[in-house]
């Protein structure tokens, strides 16, 4: 349980990166291998097997968030296969129905088409050119803007929650009391380890494995209650109890970075993609406005306007 930020997320700078989508297909590659030997397929449709090559194919053309999600676990990898193949199963079955040939199906293809060809080649005559931003208009950028590059302070911090939520009956809340308290006497013994207190006496059962740890979070965003608590902590602090809706947190400020400038090495890739989207919009511009002169495009806002306006009527 974390209620310490105004969002649901835990942010965890501290975790296992996640495994490269190479990574990935290369055991794909050694199941699949290995499904062979054993005459196992890795999946099917009916009974007609699916090539690896297929759900390596449909794989990546999920967006980048739905990749990630699916390769933290195999779980979710199974699912977000499943629903590859379910597509696949509802596109064939249109096919056999000829749904493809329905009008408003293919006026919408043909849109699609349209649209995908004439994108692909506005990407092609308007993108910057591959050497573009240089690293001197790069700097230059940087000094210019140093101020945009301020990191917050940030707090390391970690909890023991004892559960007291707002509703609950005297003998609830009494219990929660005396809990509260003998954790406080705990942590002032001699030698006292917050995580080994946390590991015990926690009910944050997500986090209490981990010592309480909850990550890094920016000060700004923690929920004032917490933030007027932890702000003023030294490192290693650990605040008195705080009452919150759902119970009491203990918390321990386990380090501190205080706010600072990003440096140009750690905003040189950000700075790359911000300069090159502004470039691509500008050549995009100039080459819409060209058109337009070239192409004589006008059009009569005044009685478009009038004609669209009167919808179905």
């Amino acid at each position: 349980m974390n209620t310490l930020t105004f969002t649901s997320t835990h942010n965890f700078l501290h975790r296992r990166a996640l495994r490269s989508l190479a990574v990935l297909l290369a055991a794909c590659s050694l199941a699949a291998a290995s499904a062979r030997a054993e005459g196992t397929a890795l999946a099917k449709i009916g009974g007609q097997e699916v090539s690896l090559a297929d759900i390596r194919d449909a794989f990546e053309h999920l967006t980048p968030e739905q990749q990630a999600r699916a390769r933290q676990n195999p779980a979710t990898m199974t699912t977000a296969v499943q629903a590859i193949l379910m597509q696949k199963v509802v596109f064939n079955e249109a096919l056999s129905q000829k749904w493809d040939q329905q009008p408003d199906v293919l006026g919408k293809v043909e849109r699609a088409r349209k649209d995908i060809i004439a994108e692909s080649y506005l990407m092609s005559v308007t993108k910057p050119a591959d050497d573009y931003p240089g690293e001197a208009e790069l700097r230059a950028v940087y000094e210019a803007n140093k101020n945009l590059f301020q990191v917050p302070r940030q707090l390391l911090l970690a909890q023991i929650f004892i559960m007291a939520p707002e509703g609950a009956d005297k003998m609830q809340l009494d219990a929660a009391q005396h809990r509260v308290e003998n954790v406080q006497n705990l942590l002032k013994q001699s030698g006292s380890d917050f995580a080994a207190v946390a590991s015990t006496e926690s009910d944050d059962r997500d986090h209490s494995t981990q010592g309480g740890e909850l990550g890094w979070h920016m000060e700004a965003q923690l929920q004032p209650d917490i933030r007027g608590k932890v702000q003023a902590l030294a490192k290693g602090a650990i605040s008195e109890p705080i009452r919150l809706k759902d119970g009491w947190h203990l918390i321990k400020v386990a380090d501190v970075k205080d706010a600072y400038v990003a440096s140009f090495a750690e905003v040189k890739d950000q700075l790359v993609q911000k300069l090159r989207r502004e470039r691509l919009e500008r050549n995009r511009q100039d080459y819409f406005s060209k058109l337009i002169e070239q192409k004589q495009i006008a059009v009569n806002a005044t009685e478009l306007f009038k004609a669209l306006s009167k919808g179905d009527k």
